[in-house]
């Protein structure tokens, strides 16, 4: 199987932009590495859950505080706890529905608002199950353990540490070939422009 091409420094836009031709011989338009930062930022799901994880944590500290002002060491276990317990159902619920939107169309919400989708490398097409599943996983897996390491290095927000490494999966993407992260590797797949998107537009111009 042939691998993707170097894009030509010349047609690149942004960062990670220009061109890669596909295992099949096809050429397709990278997306920018700005573009799919805005479209993370962009998926609702996702927004909600760091907003909820961060709810939580903050809940459990002011209800310690009011209920033993004066427990240090309490408040800071247990505010620990609920940061490393938040962390992993937010890593998890992540998994399960980046896996299932990528697995059935290959966009997010995110992606979709931003017309921006992930395909295989070989072909062009949507990732089978499994190879959205283990592109899903590397950064989830990645989240839980600067989680469980924060929380064992007695930091007192273990997600955090989690939320750090999770981001550093997805930032490797700017130096990685054709825009490729760790998580786009590991399951073959890369991160385009919207084939569908481009051809409404050329039709519409045509009008």
């Amino acid at each position: 199987m042939p691998e993707l091409s170097e894009p030509d420094k010349k047609e690149r836009r942004g960062v990670n932009g220009g061109e890669a031709v596909l295992g099949d011989g096809r050429k397709v338009e990278l997306a920018d590495f700005p573009e799919r930062v805005a479209a993370r930022l962009l998926d609702p799901v996702v927004a909600f859950l760091l907003v909820l994880a961060a709810l939580i944590i903050t809940l459990v500290d002011s209800f310690l505080s009011s209920f033993c002002g004066e427990c240090v060491g309490l408040r800071h276990v247990a505010v620990r706890r609920t940061s490393l317990i938040a962390s992993l159902v937010v890593f998890l619920f992540f998994l399960a529905y980046e896996r299932t939107s990528i697995g059935a169309s290959g966009q997010t919400r995110g992606k979709r608002r931003l017309h921006i989708r992930v395909v295989n490398r070989a072909d062009g097409k949507v990732p089978s199950p499994a190879k959205a599943h283990v592109r899903s996983l590397v950064p989830a897996a990645a989240g839980i353990a600067g989680s469980v390491g924060g929380a064992l290095a007695d930091l007192r927000v273990p997600a955090l540490a989690g939320l750090a490494l999770w981001f550093v999966v997805y930032v490797s993407a700017v130096w990685g070939r054709n825009g490729r992260g760790w998580h786009d590797m590991a399951a073959g797949t890369i991160v385009i422009n919207d084939p569908a998107h481009q051809q409404s537009q050329t039709e519409e111009s045509r009008l």
